[in-house]
């Protein structure tokens, strides 16, 4: 299935202009409406699926508590079995939202769609620090 990554990624790349697919297809993000994104693929995970990364962000300081309280009710409603959306990165303390999609059933425009969703999803949360 690394192979229909590797496709789905180049496809993507033609599709958006983004230039050479090997980049992204190792992991490097890359900027989507002012919002940073990475493609995940590890076989060891799950051979079948890739991840979305969405970095939606640092929560105010003067409201952390509020902001990761929804966070966490918001991972509890759409919960579907497979991991919560939402997190904090260990390495920067931004919040960011990962999506896990079926490679099977993925095109290139839908991704580009599930990137442009997700980060004007990001973008709004920057305003607002709520979804």
């Amino acid at each position: 299935m690394k192979k229909a990554f590797e496709e789905l990624v180049t496809t993507l790349c033609a599709l958006k202009e983004l230039g050479a697919p090997a980049p992204y297809i190792g992991g490097s993000p890359f900027d989507v409406d002012g919002s940073m994104c990475t493609l995940i693929y590890n076989a060891l995970v799950n051979r079948d699926q890739f991840f979305l990364y969405v970095v939606f962000g640092y929560a105010p300081r003067d409201k952390e508590a509020l902001v990761f309280e929804r966070l966490l009710q918001k991972n509890l409603l759409e919960v579907d079995g497979r991991a919560p959306r939402f997190c904090l990165s260990a390495n920067t303390g931004k919040v960011g939202c990962v999506i896990s999609l079926g490679l099977a059933d993925t095109t290139a425009d839908q991704l580009a769609g599930s990137l442009a969703y997700h980060a004007n999803k990001a973008a709004e949360w920057r305003e607002t620090f709520f979804l």
